[in-house]
């Protein structure tokens, strides 16, 4: 990814960069294989039954769409893949796209403000990966855009019932996945071990589903999770919130964090020789977490295909301008990655993906 414009600060002015991806004026006409996804009970209901499905890729859109879609930001390797797997999808089924990210998961007013430009700049379909599950202005903006142009919930949860689709997996489910494999090597009776968890910022969504779901899969087992910090999921933020979390805790078994933060702790650890027994997981998968597996450092993560939400929620964006929506909710099934079983690399944006940013 190329590097912001010289004096571009994200965290303290929370500027609003667009990036642009052209699309092909004829789509491509083959659609892909059909694949196996998820879907729930209750549309909008991540605590429902989850049902398997075999869906079907739109072979192309009927008309040159265009479609607008608002980041928390693309400071973590894991937005990066979700808008590769859109600019790959909006390619395919021959409609534009531009991409917003408002600096952070502290920006709300920004992102508000950003989906109504969609509208007002005249955009067919929204897309949103909000930075807030509940925050007001984040619902009243999704409430009076979804009355000019369909909006979908991409890989964050909202709680809005004015979206089209949601397109995502729970993140409850996704620290559930890690904290039942971490308490299959530490039952209940074997001895004790402590841990800590390294996340993002408290007023994410996502993050209290997390962690709800890392409670609930460390349940019956030996570790205890002592403490937490929190923080945006920038690369500075998060080594900050490791540092802290090493500071305040002498002895650790198991550092948990988010992907820039293990990717911060194993570069902390290298040169630590003390903490060199710690086992370190994180709480989803990036190209930094995939190096992390290969070398051994990184014990696991649950694996949630960020380029395949990206790329669904331009197909699910594309069928809700078109009429054509099956299911409201859809996303992978989770699989959990470790060093002897790592997805695919073609599962993350490619090395030379290079979005190009402008300040509109």
């Amino acid at each position: 990814m190329m590097p912001p414009p010289q004096g571009v600060c994200f965290a303290a002015v929370r500027l609003v960069l667009t990036v642009l991806f052209a699309a092909p004026a004829i789509a491509q006409n083959a659609a892909p294989a059909p694949m196996q996804l998820e879907t729930h009970a209750v549309p909008f209901d991540y605590h429902s039954a989850v049902t398997a499905v075999t869906h079907q890729p739109m072979a192309h859109a009927t008309r040159h769409w265009q479609l607008c879609a608002v980041f928390p930001h693309i400071k973590d390797e894991y937005w990066l893949s979700v808008a590769w797997g859109m600019a790959e999808e909006s390619r395919r089924l021959g409609v534009g796209l531009t991409i917003s990210e408002t600096g952070g998961y502290r920006s709300v007013v920004a992102q508000a403000e950003r989906l109504r430009k969609c509208a007002d700049d005249g955009a067919d379909g929204g897309i949103l990966g909000t930075v807030s599950y509940d925050a007001p202005q984040i619902l009243a903006a999704i409430k009076d855009v979804s009355r000019r142009i369909p909006v979908v919930a991409a890989v964050n949860d909202v709680g809005s019932w004015h979206v089209a689709v949601k397109v995502g997996v729970s993140w409850r489910e996704m620290g559930l996945h890690l904290g039942a494999y971490l308490a299959r090597l530490n039952p209940h009776g074997s001895p004790g071990k402590k841990a800590v968890l390294a996340t993002g910022p408290r007023e994410a969504g996502w993050v209290s589903f997390l962690s709800e779901g890392l409670d609930a899969g460390l349940a019956n087992s030996a570790i205890t999770l002592s403490d937490t910090g929190w923080g945006d999921t920038g690369a500075q933020e998060q080594l900050g919130v490791a540092e802290d979390l090493l500071d305040r805790n002498a002895v650790i078994d198991y550092f948990i964090g988010s992907a820039p933060a293990v990717e911060a702790m194993v570069s902390i650890a290298r040169s630590r020789p003390e903490l060199h027994g710690i086992t370190i997981a994180a709480t989803y998968y990036t190209h930094a977490v995939r190096r992390g597996m290969m070398r051994g450092r990184i014990a696991a993560a649950p694996f949630d295909d960020p380029a395949l939400q990206g790329r669904l929620a331009i197909e699910y964006a594309i069928r809700a301008i078109e009429g054509s929506v099956d299911y409201r909710q859809i996303g992978p099934a989770i699989r959990l990655a470790t060093p002897v079983d790592l997805p695919p690399n073609s599962a993350l944006a490619p090395a030379e993906f290079r979005p190009e940013f402008s300040i509109p």
